[in-house]
């Protein structure tokens, strides 16, 4: 459908510039464009977007869109140039809708399980650590020292028999010796 009054329009800004006239400037004919075929743009839109709650929402925004618009060198066509503008909104805005989460991926994140302690779990584990603390403090130095570096920081059988000077089978009985009092001590004090 050609405007007449688009052109029209184009062409009084040009010549009412070389008058020195008050002149529209591009933004007040593409806001009138706007305005004065509205459902014709809506009804031009609904083929692109899908519906026609859709294409008002696109051309509400490519009314906010013209405020931000400069000036529009050699603009032949305003109605295309509107058109194609309107285009654009309508593919930003489906750009931002795909990048929304549906309500199921929502639901997803929110049913994901916390791992994070609780804090009674918190209160608990703690009680139950200084109830080892006070097992371990309970152990010779010897079977303490051999039970700490096996079972803390890692360190195998057989430099611990080096380092105590002992056999493996004796460091094995000691560390066997100081789960079964840790495992008592904790067990009497729940």
């Amino acid at each position: 459908m050609f405007n007449c009054y688009a052109v029209r329009s184009n062409v009084a800004l040009k010549a009412s510039m070389a008058d020195g006239e008050v002149v529209k400037d591009d933004r007040s004919v593409l806001r009138d464009l706007l305005i004065s075929n509205y459902d014709v743009l809506a009804r031009r839109l609904v083929r692109r977007v899908g519906s026609i709650e859709q294409a008002y929402d696109v051309l509400q925004e490519t009314y906010l869109r013209i405020e931000r618009v400069g000036s529009v060198e050699d603009m032949r066509n305003p109605q295309s140039y509107l058109f194609k503008m309107a285009l654009n909104v309508a593919a930003d805005l489906q750009r931002a809708e795909n990048r929304r989460l549906t309500s199921y991926e929502v639901d997803d994140l929110l049913s994901i399980p916390d791992d994070r302690p609780t804090p009674l779990q918190i209160v608990e584990d703690r009680a139950e650590l200084e109830l080892l603390q006070k097992a371990l403090s309970e152990l010779p130095a010897r079977r303490r020292d051999i039970f700490t570096q096996a079972r803390v920081f890692g360190a195998s059988n057989t430099d611990l028999a080096l380092k105590h000077g002992v056999t493996v089978r004796t460091i094995q009985l000691e560390i066997k010796s100081a789960l079964e009092h840790c495992a008592l001590y904790l067990e009497r004090g729940k």
